[in-house]
C-alpha cells in the first residue's frame, strides 16, 4: 500500500515538474499565456481551461480570456468571457481553488446574475468544474477555469496537482509580465538615450546640456528635485550647474558643496566613487548620520558618481519625498547615463574653453586699440575694468592707482562701489587689495567670509563672497591694482588669473603714456564748464523757464549729444521735462517743454530711483533699462540732488552712436549738476514766493468781491466768483457742493470749466465719493492718482470717471458745513501745495460769505416780521373797536321795530309794506351784527390758548392802554387803586385781556 501511495506521489511530482518547466521557459513568446493554458489542459486532460489575465497595478481583468480546448458552440451568447466574467470576478475573492465535481456544486459555490453560468456550463455539457485564484506572492495575477464534460472526483492527489500546476502558471504569468515591463524598460531608456544624444549634439552650451539631460531622464525617473553637480579642482567644490525641482526648472538659487568641510552623501559618493541609493535618509541606520537636510521633507535619495580616467568629474543627484522612490534599475540607468553625460561635458568644456580663450584674446586686442586711439586713461581704465568684468562673467570690481605722495591707492575706476564709498582712498594696510599693493602679489580668495580674510575684508561693494586682485607693477614699482568681485564663492579660475595680470600689464602701459594729457584735458574741461554754467544761469531767477533752457542748451554743447533732456522732480514725484534735440539742415538746436507726470520707466526712472549715475553698456537697445525708441544705442543719466541728498531732477543724454558716451562725460554731467541744481533751487524758491504771492493777491480779491454782496439773492454770484478766482488760477475743473440738511446730501451749484462730462449732482454723505469723506470728516482730501490713493482715501472715488486728481476741501465754519469745494483734473500729479492752500482759503472765504448773508437775511426777516406784526395789530385794533361799536349801536334796532310795531298795531289802515320794510330792517341788522361778531372772534382768537399764570395788574393795564383813545375821545378818566403785582390768576391771557377791554368800552359807550 506505501509502495503504491509513493508511485503515485513519484508521478505527481514528475508531472509537476514537466509542466513546470514548460511554463517557465518561454519567457520571450507573445503566445506565453495560451501555452500556459495548453499545458495545464493536456496535464489534467481538463476538456476546457480558461484564463482571465488580471493587472493589479489597474486592478482589472485583461481581454482577451484565453481558452485552452474545443468549444461546443463558440459563437453562442453564453460565450466564455461574458458568462464566467462575474464568476471570474467572484474568485478574486477566494483564498483558495473552488472545486466542484457536479454543476450544482458549481452554482452554488458561485452563484451569477441572469443565470449565466448556468447557461455556460449547460451550452458547453460541462459536469465538473474547478476555480483557482493565480496568486504570487499575494499578488493575483488571474483567474484558472478548468472544466470537465465528465465527473470528476477531486480527491487530494488530483487537488494536489491542480494546486502545483496553478502556482506554476502563476510564477510563469508573473515572470513573463515582469519580463515584459523590463523589455519595455530598457526600450525606454535606450530612447532617452538616443534622444540626449541628439539634443546634446545641437548645443555646445554646458548648462543647456546638462538642463536638457535632467529633463529628459526626470520623465523616466520620477523625483521631486533632481540636480547635476560638477567638481572644480581649483576650490574643491561641487558646484550644481543644473537643477529641476517641484517648484520648476532652473539653476537658482546656486548651490555650492564645499568638500573640506562638508559631510553628505553626495560627499560620500564623491569620495568612494560609488553610486548610493537610499530608501529612508532619515532612518537607515547607515546614513541616517550621513545625510545632511536640504529639503525638510526629502525621505529617498540616489548619487551616481560621474567618471572619467577613474577621476569624479561631478554627481547625478536624484531625491524624492516618497520612500523607496528608486529601484535599482533606476540606479542602473543612471549609471549608464554618466558615461554619456561624462563625454557631453568634457566636449562643452573643451568648446568652453576655446571660445574663452578666443574671447580673452578679442578682449586683449580691444584694449590695445584703445591705448593706441586714447591718450584719456580714465576712459581706458573704466573700458580695461569692463572687459574684465565681462571676460570673467563679474559685474563688480574696481582699478585703484597708487599715490606715492601719499602712499595710498586712489580709485581711478569702479563697477559697483557702494556710493557713500565711492571716491575714498585706500590705504596699503587695508583690506585684500592692500594686502595685495603691499605685497606686490596676485591673490585669489575663494571665501571672504573665511579666516583669514573675514577680519581683513573691506566691504566697497556688497554682497561678496569672492575676490581676485592684481597688483600693477612698473618693473619694481607699484603703480596700482586690478581688482574684480563676484557674489559667487569660488568664482575665479586659475584662467581668470592669468587673464587679470594680462590686463594688468596693459593698464601700466596705459598709465605710463596718458597720464600728464589726462590731468591736462580734464582739468580744462571742467574748468570751463562750471564757468559757462556759472555765466549763463546767474540772475535768471525770475525766468524759471529760461535757467531749464539754459541748462539743457550748455549740456548739449558741452557733451557734443544728440538728444538731451532735464528731468525733473518735485517731493519724488516727476514733474516736467525739457528736451532738446538738434533739427534741420544746420542742425540747430531746438527745446521744448513736456508733462512730464506719467514718465515712470525707463533709464531716467531707474537713475531718480536709485540716485545713481546709469550708462549704458553695448547697444542701449539691449540694455534692461532702457525703453524708447529704436534709434537710440547709447544713454548716460546722471541724478541732480540738493544737499540733503533729496531728487532735484536727472539729466539724460541720447546718442544713435554705439559708445558715444564714456565715464568721463559721467563725470563731466556730475559737476555740471552739481551747479545746475543751485539753479533749479534758486529758480523753484523764486517760482514759490511768485505763486505765494499769487495766492494772497488772489485770495484778497475774492474777499474784496464777496464782501460787496450783501444780498443772499445773489449767492449764484457767490460762487461764480470763487469758482472763476480757482478755475483761472489751476486750470483745473471746478465743482462747488452745497450741503442739504433737510435730506443730509451734497448737492452741485455751482460748476466751471466741465465742458466733456459733468459730476454726480447729488451725493450722501454715506456715499463712496470724495466729496462725501471731507463732509463727514471736515478736513481737506488730496489725491494726486486716484489709481493710488492715500490710505484714507481707499475704496473712494471721484464723482467724475474721468478725474485722475483732486483736491477736496470742506466750505465750513465755526463747525458748521455749508458744503464742499472741489477741484479736479484729467492728469495724476496736478495739484501742489499752493493749490491746496488756495482751494482752502477759498473755501473758508466762500463759507465766511454765506455765513454773512445767511446772517442779514435772517435779521432783514425778523425786522419784516415786526413791522408786518405791528401793523396788522394797529389793524386789528381799529377793527375790533369797530366791531364792539357796532354790536353796542346796532343790538337796540329789534327793540326799536318792536316798538314801533306796537305803535302801529294801534292804528288802522296801516300799510303792509310798512311792515315788511322793517322786518328787512331787523334781517339786515342781524347780517351787520353776525358779521360783527364773527369779525371779533377772529380777532380775538389766540394761536397759543394754553393757560399760564399771570399778574392781574397786568392784564388791566394792557386793556386800559388798548382803549385809551376812546376814553379820551370820549372825554372819560378812568381811575383804579394800584394791585399787589404778586396777585395772579391761572387763566388765558389773551381772552382775560380781551373781557376787560370789552367791559370798558361797554363802560364808555353807556356813558351819557
Amino acid at each position: 500500500m506505501r509502495t503504491q501511495q509513493g508511485n503515485q506521489l513519484l508521478e505527481l511530482l514528475h508531472q509537476l515538474n514537466e509542466v513546470g518547466q514548460h511554463l517557465t521557459q518561454p519567457l520571450d513568446s507573445p503566445d506565453i499565456l495560451q501555452n500556459i493554458v495548453d499545458q495545464i489542459r493536456n496535464s489534467l486532460e481538463a476538456d476546457l481551461v480558461i484564463l482571465y489575465p488580471y493587472q493589479p497595478s489597474e486592478a482589472q481583468f485583461i481581454e482577451p480570456v484565453v481558452i485552452a480546448g474545443q468549444r461546443l458552440k463558440p459563437n453562442s451568447a453564453s460565450s466564455a468571457s461574458s458568462s464566467l466574467g462575474q464568476a471570474a470576478a467572484a474568485v478574486l475573492a477566494q483564498t483558495d481553488p473552488v472545486f466542484a465535481q457536479n454543476r450544482p456544486d458549481f452554482l452554488k459555490m458561485l452563484p451569477s446574475e441572469n443565470g449565466l453560468n448556468d447557461k455556460f456550463l449547460t451550452h458547453e455539457q460541462i459536469q465538473s468544474m474547478v476555480a483557482v485564484p493565480l496568486r504570487m506572492l499575494h499578488e493575483v495575477v488571474g483567474v484558472l477555469f478548468i472544466a470537465f464534460r465528465r465527473e470528476v472526483a477531486f480527491d487530494l492527489d488530483r487537488q494536489l496537482l491542480i494546486h502545483g500546476l496553478t502556482n506554476y502558471a502563476a510564477i510563469a504569468i508573473k515572470t513573463a509580465w515582469e519580463f515584459e515591463q523590463l523589455h519595455l524598460r530598457r526600450t525606454k531608456e535606450l530612447k532617452i538615450l538616443q534622444d540626449i544624444d541628439s539634443k546634446i549634439s545641437q548645443t555646445l552650451n554646458l548648462q543647456e546640456i546638462l538642463q536638457t539631460i535632467l529633463n529628459l531622464t526626470t520623465r523616466h525617473i520620477p523625483a521631486d528635485k533632481a540636480a547635476i553637480f560638477l567638481y572644480h579642482p581649483h576650490t574643491n567644490v561641487l558646484d550644481r550647474q543644473a537643477v529641476i525641482t517641484t517648484n520648476g526648472n532652473g539653476v537658482s538659487p546656486a548651490k555650492i558643496i564645499s568638500l573640506g568641510d562638508e559631510k553628505g552623501i553626495t560627499r560620500w559618493v564623491f569620495e568612494s566613487k560609488r553610486p548610493v541609493r537610499v530608501d529612508n535618509v532619515r532612518r537607515d541606520p547607515n546614513w541616517r548620520e550621513v545625510y545632511i537636510e536640504g529639503t525638510h521633507d526629502i525621505l529617498s535619495e540616489l548619487d551616481v558618481p560621474l567618471l572619467f580616467d577613474d577621476e569624479v568629474t561631478g554627481i547625478i543627484n536624484f531625491e524624492s519625498t516618497t520612500e523607496a522612490a528608486f529601484s535599482q534599475a533606476d540606479q542602473e540607468f543612471l549609471v549608464t547615463l554618466a558615461g554619456q553625460v561624462v563625454l557631453a561635458i568634457r566636449n562643452a568644456q573643451a568648446y568652453e574653453q576655446q571660445k574663452h580663450l578666443a574671447e580673452e584674446r578679442k578682449a586683449l586686442n580691444k584694449i590695445s586699440q584703445k591705448i593706441i586711439g586714447q591718450l584719456d586713461s580714465t576712459r581706458i581704465f573704466e573700458f580695461i575694468l569692463d572687459q574684465a568684468l565681462e571676460i570673467t562673467k563679474s559685474e563688480v570690481g574696481t582699478l585703484m592707482l597708487y599715490d606715492p605722495q601719499r602712499g595710498d591707492l586712489w580709485m581711478a575706476a569702479e563697477r559697483g562701489v557702494t556710493e557713500s564709498l565711492r571716491g575714498r582712498r585706500h590705504g596699503l594696510h587695508e583690506g585684500i587689495t592692500g594686502w595685495v599693493a603691499s605685497n606686490k602679489q596676485m591673490l585669489n580668495v575663494g571665501d571672504i567670509s573665511k579666516l583669514p580674510w573675514k577680519s581683513i575684508h573691506l566691504p566697497f561693494i556688497p554682497g561678496i563672497r569672492s575676490e581676485l586682485a592684481i597688483p600693477l607693477i612698473e618693473g619694481h614699482r607699484l603703480r596700482g591694482v586690478i581688482n574684480i568681485e563676484s557674489p559667487e564663492p569660488n568664482h575665479f579660475t586659475p584662467g581668470d588669473e592669468q587673464l587679470l595680470q594680462e590686463f594688468a600689464d596693459l593698464a601700466v602701459i596705459t598709465l605710463k603714456s596718458s597720464e600728464g594729457y589726462r590731468e591736462a584735458k580734464e582739468g580744462k574741461a571742467k574748468l570751463q564748464a562750471l564757468h559757462n554754467v556759472a555765466k549763463e544761469i546767474i540772475g535768471q531767477l525770475e525766468d524759471p523757464e529760461h535757467v531749464m533752457r539754459t541748462i539743457l542748451k550748455n549740456a548739449a554743447i558741452l557733451s557734443k549729444a544728440e538728444g538731451v533732456s532735464l528731468h525733473l522732480y518735485n517731493d519724488g514725484q516727476a514733474d516736467d521735462i525739457y528736451r532738446s534735440h538738434r533739427e534741420g539742415p544746420q542742425r540747430e538746436l531746438s527745446i521744448k517743454h513736456f508733462d512730464g507726470s506719467r514718465a515712470k520707466q525707463g533709464i531716467v526712472a531707474h537713475v531718480a530711483e536709485t540716485k545713481r549715475f546709469y550708462l549704458t553698456h553695448g547697444d542701449a537697445q539691449n540694455d534692461p533699462y532702457y525703453q524708447g525708441v529704436p534709434d537710440i544705442h547709447c544713454e548716460v543719466a546722471v541724478p541732480i540732488l540738493s544737499n540733503q541728498n533729496k531728487l532735484v531732477g536727472v539729466l539724460n543724454l541720447e546718442s544713435p552712436r554705439l559708445n558715444a558716451f564714456d565715464v568721463d562725460d559721467v563725470d563731466l554731467l556730475e559737476l555740471f549738476a552739481g551747479q545746475a541744481v543751485i539753479a533749479i533751487q534758486n529758480a523753484r524758491a523764486y517760482a514759490t514766493a511768485t505763486r505765494r504771492e499769487t495766492r494772497f493777491r488772489l485770495l484778497h480779491e475774492a474777499s474784496q468781491k464777496l464782501g460787496e454782496i450783501a444780498d443772499i439773492e445773489k449767492l449764484e454770484e457767490v460762487f461764480d466768483i470763487v469758482a472763476r478766482i480757482a478755475e483761472k488760477h489751476t486750470k483745473s475743473q471746478v465743482v462747488i457742493r452745497r450741503y442739504d440738511h433737510e435730506t443730509d446730501d451734497l448737492v452741485v451749484v455751482h460748476t466751471a470749466r466741465w465742458e466733456q462730462s459733468s459730476p454726480v449732482s447729488r451725493v450722501g454723505l454715506s456715499d463712496p465719493y470724495f466729496a462725501a469723506w471731507v463732509a463727514r470728516n471736515m478736513q481737506t482730501l488730496t489725491v494726486l492718482d486716484v489709481k493710488a490713493p492715500p490710505l484714507e482715501a481707499a475704496g473712494l472715488t471721484p464723482t467724475d470717471p474721468k478725474t485722475a486728481s483732486s483736491i477736496s476741501t470742506p466750505i465750513k465754519i465755526e463747525g458748521k458745513l455749508y458744503g464742499t469745494l472741489a477741484l479736479t483734473y484729467g492728469r495724476t500729479n496736478r495739484f501742489g501745495d499752493d493749490d491746496i492752500k488756495l482751494v482752502e482759503g477759498l473755501a473758508q472765504q466762500l463759507a465766511t460769505a454765506i455765513q454773512r448773508l445767511e446772517a442779514t437775511a435772517a435779521q432783514q426777516a425778523a425786522e419784516h416780521r415786526a413791522m408786518t406784526a405791528e401793523v396788522m395789530g394797529s389793524i386789528g385794533q381799529q377793527a375790533f373797536e369797530l366791531a364792539h361799536r357796532l354790536s353796542n349801536d346796532l343790538g337796540l334796532v329789534r327793540s326799536y321795530v318792536n316798538d314801533i310795531r306796537e305803535e302801529l298795531d294801534g292804528l288802522e289802515d296801516i300799510n303792509p309794506t310798512i311792515d315788511t320794510n322793517l322786518q328787512n330792517i331787523v334781517h339786515d341788522v342781524q347780517q351787520v351784527l353776525t358779521l360783527s361778531g364773527d369779525l371779533k372772534q377772529a380777532l380775538t382768537k389766540e394761536v397759543d390758548v394754553d393757560p399760564a399764570e399771570v399778574p392781574v395788574s397786568t392784564l388791566l393795564h394792557e386793556s386800559m392802554k388798548a382803549v385809551s383813545a376812546h376814553a379820551a375821545k370820549a372825554q372819560v378818566h378812568f381811575e383804579f387803586k394800584e394791585i399787589d403785582e404778586a396777585i395772579e390768576i391761572y387763566a388765558v391771557p389773551k381772552q382775560v385781556a380781551d373781557i376787560f377791554r370789552n367791559l370798558f368800552m361797554n363802560a364808555i359807550e353807556s356813558m351819557p
